[in-house]
């Protein structure tokens, strides 16, 4: 049993390490782009075009000078793309490294000092776009409905609460424990999905911690290579002025601008403050979301599918085998 342990846990593993190893292989198109991107700015201030003395006026000279230097990407245009990156990554740092987190301390909560009464888990559905994901709601008595404001008459019969929830296993469950936070009694989570969850958190934890730390890198390093390409963009626009060269597109106090629009809104703003209203929306919707009345589990825990809930229990099971 130890060995059959051991061999699972290790294929665990290797199967992360070669998901991480797809994941920066993947990122190799990006950094041949990034070192190509730095090479043309570091070498644009030669070209002949931006070398021509200002008392050359001769056409043909000019036109020599332009199809010597060939064709090349504007500066501005490769500010464009790191930035557009420079977001990108930092969305999925965010994602890694702020909401994962905050989820796996949610469901440490509720292993930790969740209280479990007992209540329904129905399953409804699959997810649209994730089939692997399956929701449900869950029903369960009010832990303490005595000291919740919300509730304002307190009748002979129960208090149930009903929420929609995200299960782990497919198939409905009558009288089974159902954790919830104290001083939330709207948080109500089945204890087996809960414990599902934080297995799969655990597994994936060492994984989804080394993919943000490598986004954040990449963050850093998208928007430190704009940085270098403002700076050759200067020198370009200093030899142009002396050259008698107008060229509006390739504008250092553009580029920083736009930089610092992409910085702010983009990555402050998409990959910070995005991420931190994406968790505080599903941190309301794990805590506060659901209603509560007067009622009774039997009720609330007939299956919508079939309308008997022992028999699609019975059915659920059958199809999993």
């Amino acid at each position: 049993m130890a060995r059959a342990s051991y061999r699972e846990s290790t294929g665990f593993v290797q199967e992360h390490n070669r998901s991480n190893v797809k994941f920066v292989l993947a990122s190799a198109p990006l950094a041949v782009v990034m070192i190509f991107f730095v090479y043309e700015a570091y070498h644009r201030p030669e070209k002949p075009f931006y070398n021509i003395p200002s008392y050359v006026t001769d056409d043909a000279v000019l036109r020599k000078a332009a199809e010597d230097s060939g064709s090349f990407v504007p500066l501005m245009d490769m500010c464009y793309v790191m930035l557009s990156f420079c977001v990108a990554w930092a969305c999925l740092a965010g994602y890694f490294l702020g909401f994962l987190a905050a989820r796996r301390n949610i469901i440490e909560r509720y292993l930790d000092s969740g209280k479990p009464v007992r209540g329904n888990v129905v399953y409804e559905h699959r997810c649209w776009a994730f089939e692997f994901r399956y929701y449900g709601y869950c029903s369960y008595q009010h832990p303490d409905p005595a000291s919740d404001p919300n509730i304002e008459d307190l009748g002979e019969s129960p208090i149930i609460i009903r929420k929609r929830t995200r299960i782990f296993e497919p198939y409905t469950r009558e009288l089974v424990p159902i954790l919830c936070l104290p001083g939330y009694p709207m948080s109500g989570q089945g204890k087996d999905d809960v414990e599902f969850a934080n297995i799969n958190a655990l597994k994936n934890k060492s994984r989804e911690v080394f993919l943000g730390w490598f986004c954040l890198a990449w963050t850093v390093v998208c928007a430190a290579v704009p940085i270098y390409i403002l700076h050759q963009m200067s020198i370009i626009v200093e030899r142009e002025y002396y050259a008698g060269i107008s060229d509006n597109y390739d504008n250092p106090k553009k580029g920083w601008a736009v930089y610092w629009l992409f910085i702010g809104i983009g990555v402050l703003g998409g990959g910070v403050g995005g991420n931190a209203l994406a968790w505080m929306y599903r941190r309301w919707w794990i805590l506060h979301q659901g209603s509560a009345a007067e009622g009774d589990l039997s009720v609330h825990g007939v299956s919508p599918q079939t309308g008997n809930a022992q028999d699609y229990v019975r059915m659920s099971t059958v199809t999993r085998q």
